[in-house]
């Protein structure tokens, strides 16, 4: 397979001022940033670029964000939700082949788009945290990594898993970060295998760096000036993006 070619200097430059405004989000929040960079860098390049950059670029967010905030990550329970993604991913990808997505995609956008809304309309994150359970931690962990195979949309499941928890916004991040993490080098695997990452997808992601630290930066600042009431609309509010974006395909 002929490698693409690389963007151009109009275009890298365009492709930063995305990656900026993206990572703004996930520093605020956690997630959200491919929300705004597939959809944008399809119209300036190749998708054989475009979804490895976006990957290589996230992971290197999510390594930056928990550099700073490993502190914040809430352990307890983690390992559950942890391995069930890793178990979730190799399902999900398995999966790929064999069951349609389109059967599954209207579905999980419905339950996304419901449970977003019950966010907006409560206002507020949980008052009072509960304790992990290891069934729903197993549950959460295993839908996200079997989703984000699927359809690279595995972040909802854990949200909703997190809201139960009754997560601090600080905690909320820094956790959701780290499965992230976990999620997105599980499908690096997957794209060097498939011969989707190579030179120059290394060297537009290596080229993109510096916006994505100023983007996520930002958006740390941004996270220190949002209370719990705006920080769990504002979650919702990327949420139902998600529900609308798989209904609509």
């Amino acid at each position: 397979m002929v490698p693409p070619l690389m963007p151009d200097l109009l275009t890298l430059a365009l492709m930063g001022l995305i990656v900026t405004g993206a990572f703004v989000a996930k520093g605020a929040v956690g997630f959200g940033e491919a929300l705004i960079m597939v959809p944008l860098f399809v119209l300036l390049a190749d998708m054989k670029v475009v979804l490895p950059v976006v990957l290589l670029t996230t992971i290197c967010a999510d390594v930056y964000l928990l550099a700073h905030h490993h502190g914040e990550v809430s352990w307890e329970g983690l390992w559950v939700l942890l391995l069930a993604a890793v178990v979730g991913v190799v399902g999900g990808t398995w999966a790929l082949g064999r069951i349609p997505g389109a059967l599954l995609q209207p579905a999980f956008g419905v339950l996304v788009f419901l449970f977003s809304l019950r966010m907006l309309l409560k206002g507020s994150r949980a008052t009072r945290p509960r304790s992990p359970r290891a069934p729903l931690a197993g549950a959460a962990g295993g839908a996200a990594g079997f989703i984000d195979a699927m359809m690279g949309t595995g972040g909802p499941p854990a949200v909703i898993y997190f809201d139960w928890l009754g997560l601090g916004k600080s905690s909320f991040r820094a956790t959701f970060v780290l499965l992230a993490f976990v999620l997105h080098t599980s499908r690096i695997v997957a794209y060097w295998a498939t011969g989707l990452i190579h030179r120059q997808t290394l060297i537009t992601a290596a080229c993109l760096l510096l916006p994505m630290v100023l983007g996520a930066a930002l958006g740390r600042k941004l996270h220190s000036r949002l209370d719990e009431r705006l920080f769990s609309r504002v979650t919702a509010g990327i949420l139902m993006v998600v529900s609308l974006r798989l209904l609509l395909g």
